[in-house]
């Protein structure tokens, strides 16, 4: 039997396609495993995959004796089939990549949702185009931008970067570029991840033509609603730059933010004018831009007991971009890139802007779960800016063309709505949600070589009201259950920057473990800082466990 210390072979009469009726099981709880080392064994597999969840049964397909490299694995929950999927694909196991995909019936992995290829007949068209009226019309020609009316923001931005230069050389490698892409696409589809399929990596020429067919609106069935597309792709962000690129999503009398979308858009050209530059010299990078989509399986969090890690709280007014050879936070939208690709101007837009790669993951990246983060590596630095918000502006290009930086993009909830919403983030189910959230944040598997060590910071205590001590202590068990230490940038909070360093020497000279705080966050009798502001989240932790530290 499977799971036993013996060979698990399938019945050699038993041949694929055919459905053991024995051993069907709920579609829901299985997955469909390809590229299985001929040497493995049934219990090989189900231990591999016991890492995953509870393994209540593991096949390997047989053909006249011989191994055919294909099975399936049925867990005793869909929430295990999830974690594997996300965990478990393209892992090792005697010695080959295991090849992970949701079960269908009839032994069959599920078809995968595939990217539409960008219109090639628009990077066609726009190659002898010179002035931004005849580029308008071939924008608007390609169908995937009906609503533009003007390229207003765009014409402003070449005024700045130089109309010479973008009509005469950069419009013309923006289009080869494009078509290079759109060629390749139609060679070998992009997969949108999820289950199944939640790592991608660009070459970074993949990544200028990506960006150069959102420049030209040119990408079919991904429509523009606000930051996330119309139907039939509601669940995705935005990825043709129409609403950037025109002054009616900037409102004709709101400047600031038409200005902050100019901005923006010098730092993509800046880029697209870099890579020429690279290209011209054969000078071109070969290593990749990658993204993760993980989804961890969630923690019994009062078990834990794991000491809580090391944390360093930075002066007021640092910035966790300052910081180098650590895994940062993207306090991001959870269609991800937020406001990037319209007028949008705070810290995940701009992190998004000057660092243009980064935008190429909002092609194949959808709308994250309650229990989903997305990790991101390699993006290049290409522009310095000042300002915030309406504020921002382009400065020259960054001096570092090598620093390869990690981020871990994670959304939080929207407690601004009303008074009511804001106090119930302290219920147990809501501080389990952000642990939840937290931990697929930090819990980069090992095979990624991940920093040790998160820059993190206000996560979700802004406009979205969450208690900042709350969410720190929250931010410090996740971390701490993931291995990593925590660098803590309280920015303009002089309540957490006094208090946090108390707080943590304290517990630290305790003792505590990640189970012990966990357990007291999830008591639900903690009172939220807007509830009681002279018995904030820091002083009932004092209380709770003896510290000897006042801080209020």
């Amino acid at each position: 039997l499977v799971g036993s210390r013996v060979a698990c072979l399938c019945s050699p009469s038993l041949s694929v396609g055919m459905a053991n009726p024995d051993r069907q099981g709920v579609a829901e709880c299985k997955v469909y495993v390809e590229n299985i080392s001929y040497r493995t064994q049934g219990w090989r597999l189900r231990e591999h995959f016991a890492q995953a969840g509870e393994v209540k049964w593991a096949q390997i397909f047989f053909w006249g004796g011989r191994s055919q490299g294909r099975g399936w694995v049925e867990f005793t929950s869909p929430e295990a089939v999830q974690v594997a999927l996300t965990t478990l694909n393209e892992v090792e196991l005697d010695g080959r990549a295991l090849v992970l995909d949701p079960w269908i019936a009839g032994w069959k992995k599920a078809a995968p949702r595939f990217v539409t290829p960008p219109l090639a007949k628009v990077a066609e068209a726009a190659q002898s185009v010179r002035t931004a009226e005849d580029l308008l019309t071939v924008i608007k020609s390609g169908g995937c931008a009906p609503h533009l009316q003007d390229i207003k923001v765009l014409e402003s931005a070449v005024d700045m970067f130089g109309k010479d230069v973008f009509w005469e050389v950069l419009l013309p490698f923006i289009c080869a570029e494009a078509l290079r892409f759109a060629k390749s696409c139609e060679a070998t589809p992009l997969h949108i991840l999820g289950p199944g399929a939640s790592t991608k990596s660009f070459m970074r020429r993949e990544c200028v033509g990506v960006l150069a067919n959102a420049l030209l609106c040119a990408w079919p069935d991904r429509p523009t609603g606000d930051v996330r597309c119309l139907a039939p792709a509601e669940d995705l962000p935005s990825i043709n730059m129409d609403q950037l690129i025109c002054s009616i999503a900037a409102g004709r009398s709101r400047w600031p933010a038409f200005e902050c979308q100019q901005a923006k858009l010098q730092m993509l050209l800046m880029y697209f004018k870099r890579q020429l530059n690279r290209l011209t010299a054969d000078t071109f990078p070969d290593d990749r831009v990658t993204f993760f989509l993980n989804q961890p399986w969630p923690l019994d969090w009062a078990a834990g007991n794991v000491p809580l890690a090391p944390v360093q709280v930075r002066p007021l007014r640092h910035s966790i971009d300052a910081e180098k050879s650590v895994l940062r936070a993207d306090f991001a939208n959870r269609f991800y890139g937020g406001g990037v690709l319209k007028n949008g101007c705070v810290q995940e837009e701009i992190l998004f802007a000057t660092h243009p790669e980064l935008i190429v993951g909002r092609l194949i990246l959808p709308e994250m779960g309650g229990n989903q983060a997305i990790q991101m590596h390699g993006a290049e630095h290409i522009a310095n800016h000042t300002g915030y918000s309406s504020g921002v502006r382009c400065g020259d290009y960054a001096s570092d063309t090598t620093e390869r930086v990690w981020w871990t993009a994670f959304d939080a909830v929207d407690y601004g709505k009303d008074a009511q919403r804001a106090v119930s983030q302290v219920q147990p189910e809501s501080v389990r949600h952000d642990l939840n959230k937290a931990w697929a944040a930090f819990s980069l598997p090992t095979k990624r070589a991940a920093p040790k060590v998160v820059g993190t910071g206000n996560w979700g205590a802004g406009a979205f009201k969450g208690d900042a001590q709350l969410k720190a202590l929250i931010q410090w068990v996740a971390a701490s259950q993931a291995g990593l230490e925590m660098i803590y940038c309280p920015f303009d909070n002089e309540r957490m920057h006094m208090q946090l360093p108390l707080v943590v020497q304290a517990a630290l000279a305790k003792g505590l473990t990640t189970g012990a705080l966990a357990k007291w966050l999830l008591k639900g009798d903690i009172r939220a800082l807007n509830e009681d502001p002279n018995d904030d989240v820091f002083s009932q932790m004092d209380r709770e466990f003896s510290l000897g530290v006042c801080t209020v």
